[in-house]
């Protein structure tokens, strides 16, 4: 029983590091045919995901002053073949292994 205890407590303290942050960003209405962009500025992070071949990402690194780098994260949405309300997630992680949500959402609009 004593093993148990101690088995979640050492859990809770690995994994309570991690966080999650979510950032969205909300087109409104749009029609299928047109292709979408919006810029995110982070601070400080490693790598990412896109969860669906709709998005396409691109990141670019500009410095602010020499303590500072920001990074642009530009998601570039495709709703061809989408209807009604969407949502689309991007995964990043920062340099302290926080995962960081860029979610964006749209109302695509049928032909």
């Amino acid at each position: 029983r004593i093993f148990g205890i101690i088995l979640v407590f050492i859990y809770s303290i690995c994994f309570a590091q991690e966080k999650e942050r979510l950032i969205e960003y909300d087109f409104g209405e749009i029609s299928q045919e047109c292709v979408v962009k919006h810029n995110f500025k982070l601070e400080e992070i490693k790598n990412g995901v896109a969860l669906c071949e709709c998005v396409q990402v691109k990141v670019y690194k500009e410095k602010q002053n020499l303590k500072n780098s920001f990074y642009t994260v530009e998601i570039e949405f495709n709703p061809q073949g989408y209807k009604g309300d969407t949502i689309q997630d991007v995964l990043r992680v920062d340099e302290e292994n926080n995962w960081i949500r860029l979610r964006i959402k749209a109302f695509v609009k049928s032909k």
